[in-house]
């Protein structure tokens, strides 16, 4: 289905709507002709269908809010890019019909008896302070940052806050697919030198969150993580809350191994 700008695709339908409207009055205010009053709803029910098919986010295909802003409220990307630059457009319809004709494959740990539980893995998630997250960044290239995150037990979700503009930002828009790697201190056996260190790699798609209560609660719970100076985490949150960005890390495939460093 071909796709229309969502500022064009209002224009429209405002437009097909008043049209309607004024065949419905024109046919209202005559006698005898009241078959324009059913065409002129006919029209105007036929533009809310048109709206609804066609005020869409041009990459995940959601219904847009009236007051959608610059950027998607539901995958977090920019919309016009779509309609103003073919090369976008190119790469995501050709990106989108890869997904659908392939369902994503992760590998296999080669080391089985390495692996860990899937217990002992959101066990590092929760208590581990930070860990390295990595997207697809400029010219294709990967680029892994440090960055504190918070892992949910309520919904299985990892989430990230910061700012509203960057590198990481650009890219998760652009292709919300990433990874994130966190590992404990490590412990040695007595005698030995060496540590064994737990590691876990998570692999998913960001999602960007809009709700304010939303980034407001797990900043709290981040913050926990660091701190229990409630009157510190209020202040932090009171003065940087408004220009914090959110996004959550949805788990597609999760591995953990430990590994001995000798």
């Amino acid at each position: 289905m071909k796709k229309i700008k969502p500022d064009t695709c209002m224009v429209i339908t405002f437009a097909v709507i008043i049209l309607g409207a004024l065949i419905a009055m024109i046919g209202a205010a005559s006698q005898g002709t009241f078959s324009l009053v059913f065409i002129g709803f006919a029209i105007m029910m036929g533009a809310a269908v048109f709206n609804m098919l066609f005020y869409r986010c041009p990459y995940c295909d959601t219904y847009l809010n009236r007051s959608y802003g610059e950027y998607c409220p539901h995958c977090g990307k920019r919309i016009n890019d779509y309609f103003e630059n073919p090369e976008v457009s190119e790469y995501f319809d050709a990106k989108k019909n890869d997904e659908e004709e392939e369902k994503p494959s992760f590998r296999e740990m080669v080391r089985a008896k390495q692996q860990l539980s899937e217990e002992e893995c959101l066990e590092i998630l929760r208590t581990q302070l930070r860990g390295v997250l990595s997207v697809i960044g400029d010219s294709g290239y990967p680029y892994g940052m440090p960055i504190n995150h918070y892992y949910c037990p309520e919904d299985g979700k990892i989430y990230f806050h910061g700012g509203k503009k960057g590198h990481k930002i650009d890219a998760l828009r652009r292709c919300p697919k990433a990874s994130f790697c966190v590992y404990d201190q490590g412990y040695s056996d007595f005698g030995e030198w060496a540590l064994n260190i737990r590691s876990v790699i998570v692999f998913g798609k960001v999602e960007f969150i809009e709700d304010r209560e939303t980034v407001y609660r797990i900043s709290r719970e981040l913050s926990y993580k660091f701190t229990n100076d409630e009157k510190y985490i209020e202040h932090e949150i009171e003065k940087s809350g408004p220009g914090t960005l959110m996004f959550a890390l949805v788990p597609e495939h999760m591995t953990g191994k430990i590994v001995n460093e000798s």
